[in-house]
């Protein structure tokens, strides 16, 4: 399936992939039943429906917001990307110069498990100190920040392409580097 451009950025296209609107359909369910379950009393259906579909979108947007961030990162450290594309949760970018250097990948994989718990402590703040009356927002925004705390865990995990496998890797290629450059150095003593 071919991937929809949905802005251009940087001279960046990102795109999303057909597969974003069956997980913002399944999403949007998904949270609608679950609302349901557990505040049928409180949620009539279209409410709870409501509810599925903003967090579900409000998510997804984040993602998108996450990954603009991300992406001014990668560009500052040198990575020349030729387009991003949209998935379940997360982008796969199309690169085609990498970053050089240990820092520059250890700022490139933190930014957006960092940007993930920033979005969520502050969504989580906003929740808390909303009115009572505005019941709907409040639980949209509680959920979306909910997902952005597990998103921000989910990326720390050190495996594969993960950020936090990312971090790993870069760190230890980082010590590496500063091994041999110490070595380099006491030789040339």
């Amino acid at each position: 399936m071919r991937s929809w451009q949905i802005f251009k950025i940087w001279g960046i296209p990102f795109k999303v992939h057909p597969y974003w609107f069956a997980v913002l359909f399944l999403f949007s369910w998904s949270i609608s039943n679950q609302v349901n379950l557990t505040s049928g009393d409180i949620y009539n259906i279209k409410e709870s429906w409501i509810i599925g579909f903003l967090t579900s979108f409000f998510l997804l947007s984040s993602i998108i917001f996450h990954e603009v961030f991300h992406t001014f990162v990668s560009l500052s450290q040198g990575v020349k990307i030729k387009k991003i594309t949209f998935y379940f949760l997360g982008a796969i970018l199309q690169i085609d110069k990498y970053c050089q250097t240990a820092l520059g990948n250890i700022k490139i994989a933190i930014v957006r498990p960092l940007l993930c718990f920033a979005t969520a402590t502050i969504l989580l703040l906003i929740s808390n100190n909303i009115a009572s009356q505005e019941q709907i927002a409040v639980n949209v925004i509680y959920r979306v920040g909910i997902f952005n705390l597990f998103l921000g865990f989910l990326n720390l995990i050190p495996i594969g392409s993960l950020d936090g496998g990312e971090f790993i890797k870069k760190v230890l290629f980082g010590i590496s580097q500063g091994v041999k450059i110490k070595e380099e150095i006491s030789s040339i003593k």
